[in-house]
């Protein structure tokens, strides 16, 4: 997950960076600049990091239940 939040803060650098630099050329203006600027890319990141979470919190709960029911933590510890 830190890999996919440094992945996003670059994104976001680079989208300003061409927003930024490239609004005025008539080429880019219609196609690179609203690609950039209508990409949903927060959603999308928002949402593998909530799933994540869940995920870990979901396999941590199930790890509890199983310790507690056993009154062990199994043969490998």
């Amino acid at each position: 997950m830190f890999l996919v939040i440094i992945a996003y803060a670059l994104f976001l650098f680079t989208r300003w960076m061409i927003i930024r630099w490239f609004h005025d050329i008539r080429e880019c203006k219609t196609k690179i600049v609203p690609w950039f600027r209508g990409h949903n890319v927060e959603a999308n990141s928002i949402r593998f990091i909530m799933e994540g979470n869940i995920d870990i919190l979901l396999n941590a709960l199930i790890s509890i239940l199983y310790i507690k029911n056993t009154k062990s933590l199994g043969a490998k510890f």
